[in-house]
């Protein structure tokens, strides 16, 4: 009886461990690299603003929002551009 419920226990116990590792694996879209971090350059010759972005792990953005830094571990990377009209004329 008693085997029995250990047994389940212990699937249970690794159903969750596996269940937490696998959304620490999950793609979290992520501007600038980091949460709360700002990155906009000034806006160019034709008006766009450029941003980076990441697609990171949720667990390195978690640790990013943690440790206040960047992790260099990401799925992809790379750069949009968001129209804000053009600069006055001089």
């Amino acid at each position: 009886m008693y085997e029995k419920r250990r047994y389940i226990i212990f699937l249970i116990i690794g159903i969750l461990l596996f269940c937490t590792c696998c959304s620490c694996l999950l793609p979290l879209p992520v501007t600038c690299g980091a949460l709360g971090a700002s990155c906009a350059a000034g806006p160019d010759a034709q008006g766009y603003v450029h941003y980076y972005n990441e697609l990171e792990p949720a667990g390195i953005a978690v640790l990013e929002i943690i440790l206040h830094t960047q992790i260099d571990i990401n799925y992809h990377s790379w750069y949009t551009r968001e129209y804000f009209g053009a600069p006055p004329m001089p």
